[in-house]
């Protein structure tokens, strides 16, 4: 993809909705201009290098096209969970805070109705905050055991120190609920009519429409690991530990 300084801020991110995210970062809010200005007239007036604009553009293109060559499956515990982590501090430093500044700049003209943006803007941050506490919870519960589980196996943790632990795994009921509370995004689908555009949407709107799909598949991806991946991986290690506490109490 190559970028020109003459394009207009319409052209470029109809293109790619995510060019609007990295010209964000870059100390351009596409929604503070008029669709039809050029990059090069906003670098001006942002007093910002065209030229180095269209790299960071052109290095985010990069990047996004970048395959993912982690194969988790093939990892320890350490590992899945630090990189669930690294996914969970993206989204909570990058990822949510963009999505909100674009609910807070709507305007009733960025919407087909009136109203959405009144309810988006009140149920946003809600959402993120829940999110954020769900996290939270998360990586002080399960992670925290499973990290626990790790060490014992490894023989860095006493094993009996987890006996009553093992008890009241908490793998089990993050199974079973993990699927119930995972689909976060309902709410905002349903406000938004499942992300519904058509050719006359505004441009912020089509923005923050694709950010919330994009973000909502990221969420989908995130859960499958978790699933398929981690907890597999936790079960075993409650196995391997439950086997060493049955051999420490034969010896005593």
């Amino acid at each position: 993809m190559r970028f020109y300084s003459e394009q207009t801020l319409q052209e470029l991110i109809r293109q790619d909705y995510s060019y609007a995210a990295t010209l964000h970062q870059l100390g351009i809010a596409f929604y503070e201009y008029e669709a039809e200005e050029t990059l090069a007239s906003i670098c001006k007036q942002k007093r910002l290098d065209v030229k180095l604009v269209i790299k960071g553009l052109e290095a985010a293109v990069a990047k996004k096209q970048k395959s993912e060559s982690l194969r988790l499956p093939n990892y320890g515990v350490e590992v899945i969970i630090a990189y669930l982590r690294h996914i969970h501090v993206n989204f909570i430093q990058r990822r949510l805070p963009y999505m909100a500044t674009l609910v807070k700049h709507l305007q009733s003209k960025d919407l087909e109705s009136p109203d959405l943006v009144k309810d988006l803007q009140l149920f946003f941050p809600l959402f993120v905050e829940e999110f954020i506490e769900h996290i939270h919870e998360e990586e002080d519960g399960l992670f925290a055991y499973l990290l626990r589980l790790h060490q014992t196996a490894q023989g860095k943790y006493p094993a009996v120190k987890l006996f009553y632990e093992l008890d009241k795994s908490p793998l089990k009921d993050f199974a079973e609920h993990h699927h119930d509370s995972d689909d976060e995004m309902r709410g905002v689908r349903e406000l938004t009519n499942q992300y519904a555009l058509t050719q006359k949407s505004p441009l912020l709107q089509v923005v923050l429409y694709e950010e919330l799909k994009a973000f909502e598949y990221e969420l989908k991806v995130h859960a499958d690991i978790e699933d398929h991946v981690l907890l597999p991986k936790g079960v075993q290690l409650e196995t391997e530990v439950r086997q060493m506490i049955r051999k420490t109490a034969l010896f005593n």
